[in-house]
């Protein structure tokens, strides 16, 4: 069976501040360096669905993959501080684990045959954070 792979692009600003409540002062500032200061980010979404080509000629409605996004994700991150979302209470706002937000949002949403297949988010212009799925 052939597979296409269908992605839609978002943004969303979001400030944060890197830190982990279980380690030392030091180590924060260590590890995280100038990113223990708020600040903000313009990041780049990018979510995938994988699947057969269905008889209307689709994978996946791109119309259903927008609103979803949209509203699982983008509505509650964008123009928002990372931190204050209840999943980052326990973890570093850190863009791998904005990766996993996203998933852990969208996971359970599938579209006939389709399947999420990755999560892509561009930090900056250089640094690019992947999850795949498939």
């Amino acid at each position: 069976m052939t597979f296409v792979w269908v992605t839609r692009r978002f943004h969303a600003s979001c400030a944060h501040r890197l830190w982990n409540g279980e380690k030392s002062v030091e180590e924060n500032e260590y590890f995280y360096g100038k990113c223990t200061q708020l600040h903000g980010h313009n990041y780049i979404i990018e979510v995938s669905w994988c699947g057969p080509i269905d008889a209307y000629g689709m994978v996946i409605d791109i119309g259903f993959a927008k609103l979803t996004v949209q509203s699982r994700v983008i509505e509650k991150i964008d123009h928002k501080c990372l931190d204050d979302i209840e999943y980052f209470k326990t973890r570093p706002s850190t863009t791998e684990n904005l990766c996993m937000f996203i998933h852990d949002s969208l996971k359970d949403v599938d579209y006939e045959s389709a399947k999420l297949a990755s999560i892509k988010v561009w930090e900056t212009e250089n640094n690019v954070f992947e999850l795949r799925l498939l």
